[in-house]
């Protein structure tokens, strides 16, 4: 099919779609890619990317090409249409709908990527000394807040969350629209901390049909063609 070649053949969009929700570093991005080709190509594809100022490197050295990548604001605008294209032919959406599904989207990705949320997390936190947790109350003391993770106390003693369990739950409540407290793979063994988290945002909210999960809040979301949630 014609948008598969050019959305496929030289893996720009695979790359950008692993990079839609949150940076990851380059073994991550390899092992998510390896279905669709290999990791040689992946440099090239990275490489170029880099080049054009669709992807970032967290680092500042920029010749360490096996750091952490992220989408610039072009890269999100690139994905966006690009996504857009493969509905589009995949006849998922009418012509008609396809620049509002570009507008809707474009709003969408940049409030769910999850550096932004980390920052918004950041303020919330900078104002609040105890989360407590959503399903029997108890206090999360909030030690300190830093790009390594929260450092909470409990009354089983003191421990970093770190910001890579945060990201991995976040990615998993945009992917499936929920998550629930029992789902320790997903959400870490602090899956109880994360529910109360990520409920300090608007973005979020109890889901009051099941216990102990939480979902994203759609009348705070653009609306999508697809949906979330549910």
């Amino acid at each position: 099919m014609l948008i598969d070649k050019i959305l496929q053949k030289k893996g720009i969009y695979q790359v950008l779609k692993t990079l839609q929700i949150s940076s990851k570093n380059y073994n991550v991005l390899k092992g998510e890619i390896r279905d669709y080709f290999s990791a040689r190509t992946l440099d090239h594809r990275l490489k170029e990317l880099l080049d054009l100022d669709v992807l970032r490197l967290k680092d500042s050295d920029e010749k360490n090409l096996k750091s952490y990548y992220y989408l610039t604001e072009r890269g999100r605008i690139l994905f966006t249409v690009l996504d857009g294209l493969e509905q589009l032919f995949s006849e998922r959406v009418e012509g008609a709908q396809f620049l509002n599904l570009i507008s809707t989207n474009l709003k969408l990705n940049e409030a769910l990527h999850f550096e932004a949320i980390w920052e918004e997390l950041k303020d919330i936190l900078a104002n609040k000394s105890i989360l407590y947790t959503l399903g029997k109350g108890k206090p999360n003391n909030i030690l300190d807040v830093d790009d390594s993770g929260i450092t909470v106390e409990t009354g089983k003693g003191e421990s970093l969350i770190e910001i890579e369990m945060i990201k991995t739950a976040w990615e998993y409540l945009v992917k499936d629209g929920f998550l629930h407290r029992s789902e320790h793979e997903k959400a870490s063994y602090r899956s109880s901390f994360m529910l109360t988290l990520f409920n300090e945002l608007d973005y979020v909210e109890i889901d009051q049909t099941r216990p102990l999960v939480i979902k994203l809040n759609e009348g705070q979301l653009p609306k999508l063609g697809g949906s979330y949630g549910t």
